[in-house]
Formats: C-alpha cells, sequence, structure tokens
C-alpha cells in the first residue's frame, strides 16, 4: 500500500517539475529561433536623379537588419553595399577644340554706297585663323591690314577682293561691284551755232555732265524764254545775240546747275 503511494507522489512531484520548466521566461511558446545563417537582404539600386547610373562608392557600408520573427532576440546580419561613383557627362558643355587649318577667306565691309568721297570699313570674317591679309580695294590700292579702313575719292562701282593665308594654305574671294560711290551730277555742256550770222540762227546743245549714279532727267533755259527737258535738244533763236542759258542734271543723289553766256555770232564754242 506504501509502496504504491509513494510512486503516485513521486510521479505527480516529476510532472509538476516538467510542466514548470518546459517554457523559458520572457519568451513565447510559439517562438521558433532562428538557427539557419542570417539572411541578406537584396537592396535595390539607388539612381541619380534624372540618370541610370548606380551610385556607389569603393568603401563598403555596413548595415543591420533586425528578424522580424524576434520579439526579444536582437539578431542582426551584416549586409554589404557597394556604391559606384557616378560618371559625370560632358554633353552640351561649351568646349572649344580649335582646328586649324587652310583659311576660308570670307569679308564684309559697312557701308557698301553712298556720297563720295566715301569712307569705307572692311572686316575680315575668314575662318581657320588666318595670319596674312591682301585686300584689293578695285581702284588699284590695297592694304595688307586684318581690317582695313579706306576712303574712295571717285564715284563709280568697285569689286573687293580679299586672300588669306597661314601655314596651311591660301585662299580668296571676291564680291563684284560690292562698293558704290555715288555723286551729284557735275554739269557741263558745249554748243555749235548751226547757222551763224542768219537772222534766225539754230543752235545745238550738248550735255556732257557726269555723276554716278549717271544724270536721268535734264533742264534747259535758252534765256529767251523757252525750255527744254531733252538731253541734247536743238533751239532755235529768234534773233542774233548774246544769250544766258541754265542747265541742270539730275540723278539720284541730287541736281547740279550750270549757267553759260553764249554768244550766237560765233559758231565755234559760242557758249563760256
Amino acid at each position: 500500500m506504501y509502496k504504491w503511494g509513494a510512486v503516485i507522489c513521486l510521479t505527480v512531484v516529476m510532472m509538476v517539475v516538467v510542466c514548470g520548466c518546459s517554457g523559458i521566461p520572457g519568451k513565447s511558446q510559439n517562438t521558433t529561433e532562428e538557427t539557419s545563417a542570417p539572411r541578406t537582404p537584396t537592396l535595390p539600386n539607388q539612381y541619380i536623379a534624372g540618370g541610370n547610373t548606380p551610385l556607389t562608392t569603393k568603401s563598403p557600408v555596413i548595415a543591420t537588419q533586425t528578424s522580424p520573427n524576434a520579439s526579444s532576440l536582437n539578431i542582426q546580419s551584416a549586409v554589404m553595399m557597394t556604391i559606384t561613383t557616378p560618371t559625370i557627362s560632358t554633353a552640351g558643355a561649351n568646349v572649344t577644340n580649335a582646328v586649324v587649318g587652310q583659311p576660308i577667306s570670307s569679308f564684309y565691309a559697312i557701308p557698301t554706297s553712298g556720297l563720295v568721297p566715301l569712307t569705307v570699313s572692311f572686316n575680315d570674317a575668314s575662318s581657320n585663323q588666318p595670319t596674312t591679309w591682301n585686300w584689293q580695294f578695285g581702284d588699284g590700292n590695297t592694304s595688307t591690314l586684318q581690317n582695313p579702313v579706306y576712303t574712295y575719292s571717285v564715284n563709280g562701282t568697285y569689286t573687293i577682293t580679299l586672300t588669306v593665308s597661314n601655314n596651311y594654305g591660301s585662299s580668296s574671294s571676291s564680291q563684284t561691284n560690292y562698293i558704290t560711290v555715288e555723286s551729284f551730277p557735275s554739269v557741263s555742256f558745249s554748243a555749235v551755232v548751226v547757222s551763224a550770222g542768219s537772222p534766225n540762227p539754230t543752235v545745238i546743245f550738248t550735255d556732257n555732265s557726269i555723276g554716278y549714279p549717271n544724270p536721268s532727267t535734264w533742264y534747259w533755259n535758252f534765256g529767251d524764254g523757252h525750255t527744254n527737258t531733252q538731253p541734247n535738244p536743238s533751239h532755235q533763236y529768234g534773233s542774233v545775240g548774246v544769250y544766258m542759258v541754265n542747265h541742270s542734271a539730275t540723278n539720284a543723289e541730287g541736281t547740279g546747275w550750270l549757267n553759260m553766256s553764249c554768244d550766237l555770232t560765233v559758231s565755234e564754242i559760242p557758249c563760256h
């Protein structure tokens, strides 16, 4: 009897001990310890704003991860991150690489027309860095300056030529009738008495005016009350005598005048 009672008591004590020590204080019974190797998370690449180049550096960065399944255990995993230094593009930068070769002649002038005397500034616009210049101004004069200033004293049109050179070669360019030098008409005329000694002499008048551009309109006052607008008119006077003839010529720049006294008793060169 006592024997079976002792056995029962011993069995009850052992069950109590086992039940009271099976749990670990402070830890949930449903928690499973991680015994496997720490997991390395997959980290997304980081990118420069506006580009696709991964950011990296040569020095590793240590990151920590706490196991999401542990409530009181601080399980950390070392993660190695490599950050690559981005390559900075220079596309669009103003980088000048001077490539020197045979020069290409080019030029312009200011102004290209005007009244005589006309002062013109010539400007070299050649490429590939010429080192010598030769200008021909169209009137026989030249210059070796890069940007010369030249004055025209005679009216007309002039063709300009520029030759440039450097160690790689030379080239020339021309602009035909590029400079126009204009002037008011310089008026002159001549006359011939056709019927000298006649009571009604006839005189042929000839315009000899010059200007640039050439005169395009004319006016004659024969001194006896009659006029004419032809360039080379003939006129019959009512009597022999001395008459003051007034003549004008006009071009785009203006009008020139000339008064001459004409003695109709003289057949050759009657007007002075």
